[in-house]
């Protein structure tokens, strides 16, 4: 090189002499360059954000992953997309969950307001074709501020892809799980509304718009809190399943829901060790209550109780249409799914929305390979002006429907009473359950005795003389019609109940049946039976 040459660049310093000892190893500097990405993906919205977060007792989207999964084995995927922010606004990957795999995401308020992208849905929607392929199931944790106004109509369209992929692609071929951990309106909402499970903290928010924007378009004024509250939608709309104090609690429910399905519809859920609880142990409470109850309302729920595993009934929607429970449980350790008159309220007859409820369980449950047990104490459909403009006859159909189609082991229990078309509609013999069990005093027809003798016999009570007269043959006809109809033993002389057992031995029964019934049930091997549908 000409040493005037060399001069000039040397006082120009673009090549300093300190700059060539230091020089550093490109295999060094590239696994520095990953480091330094891998901080900045990983501190969100930066530390002031994650502080506030802490401040108001939530967890960030990375913690609330980790604690959800088995320690130490989350694998994250895609970290560093995004535009303008590693991460993007999204954390998601995969994970163990009680050994087993599946796939986890979680929107970051912390950045953008968690709102969704074309880029970050993009995450989204490559998580789900992996579960999807892999079979496994996915949980998405929800705290979104919802479209990314600034992308215009590139927002609809990502939040379109998420909504396809729910539906279309994962409905009944593997579990979807959701968690709603903050204020999620519009894509954000509908996205949860369309998977197997909700579950709402108690401090969040969800739906379609906000209060501002129901107060500009209709000049009413409403709380978050009233207008989409977690009282709201687990009570009053039945959106919602469950709902908890803490973002903890949430996870803690959205794992035992996790534990009682399997990993998709190509599986049997998985069988626990039920030795702690004999199979032949007698419900003596069961007895008792049932003895002790006569036409008095009680709480299913009790002898549901007495009579599962360990006494451990995992009810959802609780509060929502609670004259119909549903809700998982065990029996000699196989997950069941049970749905349950309840004659605390409206007498346990079904309505609109208690049928509708137990329709989606039904479907889930025959979607994910899980028995069905029917607890049978109903009076019959809700009579009300109400219910029949409301369309009764549809949505009761809906139940009726999802009974007929459930291929899964499908048992029945009369505890108490079965009428009119609600005894079809609670797995009667004749839309296939597997088996019919009734207690010797519970009763079976198509309706009352009241009610039976005033259509029936209304000529011959009007001939009577004198009101008096008329009384005394009523309540002799009265009288004959439930010796004659109302027991279980013309039922079971049809064979329309398969046996009469006592109420001290509803366990033993199911003991008995359940494990031959699940041990020769197939899953489906070629593709799922039908997307679940939000009913």
């Amino acid at each position: 090189m000409n040493s005037d040459i060399s001069s000039i660049i040397a006082d120009l310093e673009l090549f300093p002499p300190e700059q060539k000892q230091e020089s550093q190893d490109p295999f060094v500097a590239s696994h520095d360059v990953l480091k330094e990405k891998n901080q900045i993906a990983e501190q969100g919205g930066g530390d002031l954000a994650i502080r506030r977060y802490h401040q108001k007792h939530k967890m960030t989207a990375r913690e609330r992953i980790e604690y959800c999964l088995d320690a130490d084995t989350f694998h994250e995927i895609d970290k560093f997309v995004g535009k303008t922010t590693l991460g993007d606004g999204i954390v998601g990957g995969w994970g163990l969950i009680q050994g087993r795999k599946t796939f986890i995401f979680a929107w970051d308020f912390t950045v953008i307001a968690g709102t969704c992208g074309y880029d970050n849905a993009g995450k989204v929607v490559k998580l789900q074709d992996m579960a999807l392929k892999e079979k496994c199931p996915i949980i998405g944790i929800n705290d979104s501020g919802g479209a990314r106004i600034q992308e215009g109509m590139l927002s609809l369209a990502a939040y379109s892809r998420i909504f396809y992929g729910n539906s279309a692609k994962l409905s009944g071929r593997i579990p979807q799980i959701s968690l709603i951990m903050g204020n999620c309106a519009g894509g954000a909402v509908y996205s949860p509304a369309m998977t197997d499970l909700i579950i709402m903290t108690d401090y969040s928010f969800m739906a379609i718009t906000g209060p501002i924007v129901l107060k500009a378009a209709t000049g009413v004024d409403v709380k978050a809190s009233d207008l989409g509250g977690a009282r709201i939608q687990e009570q009053e709309s039945g959106v919602v399943h469950l709902t908890a104090p803490d973002d903890r609690k949430a996870l803690d429910m959205a794992k035992e829901f996790f534990s009682f399905l399997p990993s998709n519809f190509r599986e049997k859920p998985a069988v626990l060790d039920s030795k702690s609880d004999p199979a032949n142990r007698l419900t003596t409470f069961s007895y008792d209550l049932l003895q002790g109850a006569g036409e008095n309302a009680f709480d299913i729920r009790v002898l549901i109780k007495d009579v599962v595993d360990n006494s451990h009934y995992f009810e959802l929607q609780k509060n929502y249409a609670p004259n119909v429970s549903i809700g998982f449980a065990r029996i000699s350790g196989i997950p069941i799914g049970i749905i349950a008159n309840n004659s605390r309220y409206q007498a346990g007859c079904l309505d609109i929305n208690s049928s509708c409820k137990a329709a989606r369980f039904v479907n889930l449950c025959n979607l994910f390979n899980i028995p069905i047990i029917n607890f049978v104490d109903v009076p019959g459909f809700l009579a009300s002006l109400e219910q029949e403009r409301g369309g009764i006859i549809r949505h009761g159909a809906k139940l009726l429907f999802s009974q007929c189609v459930a291929d899964v082991p499908k048992i029945s229990i009369i505890v108490r009473k079965s009428f009119g078309g609600a005894y079809c509609v609670m797995l009667s013999k004749d839309i296939q359950a597997d088996r019919v069990f009734a207690v010797p005093s519970s009763v079976s027809a198509v309706m009352g005795a009241s009610g039976a003798v005033d259509v029936i016999y209304r000529k011959e009570l009007q001939k009577c003389a004198n009101p008096e007269a008329r009384a005394i043959k009523r309540q002799k006809l009265i009288d004959q019609y439930n010796k004659e109809h109302l027991n279980p033993w013309g039922a079971a002389g049809f064979g329309k109940i398969d046996e009469v057992i006592p109420a001290d031995q509803i366990r033993i029964a199911l003991t008995q049946e359940l494990p031959h019934l699940f041990s020769s049930y197939q899953p489906p091997k070629d593709d799922r039976k039908f997307p679940n549908i939000p009913l």
